[in-house]
């Protein structure tokens, strides 16, 4: 996997794009969280790794029908172009 991560890395020209860092960032920060609550002893283990698992499920869920999800507000006439992106 570092061989991928690598060449889309360096496939790059230019300065990194707005959003791998923001993405870059979040991550820190969620795990950072996480080892946070578990180090203070807020939660257990299978609680942070449960959420962190259904944050990423409902992630990907709203990334994958996002697309639908517009085509459906632009057949709204009231509505017609919010969806496009």
């Amino acid at each position: 996997m570092d061989r991928r991560v690598t060449a889309v890395v360096s496939s790059l020209k230019g300065p990194l794009p707005l959003l791998l860092i923001v993405v870059s960032v979040g991550i820190v920060l969620v795990v950072a969280q996480a080892i946070a609550r578990l180090y203070l002893g807020v939660h257990y283990p299978t609680d942070v790794i449960g959420s962190m698992l259904a944050a990423t499920a409902g992630t990907s869920a709203v990334i994958a029908l996002r697309g639908g999800i517009d085509r459906w507000i632009d057949r709204i006439p009231s509505t017609a172009g919010l969806g496009t992106r």
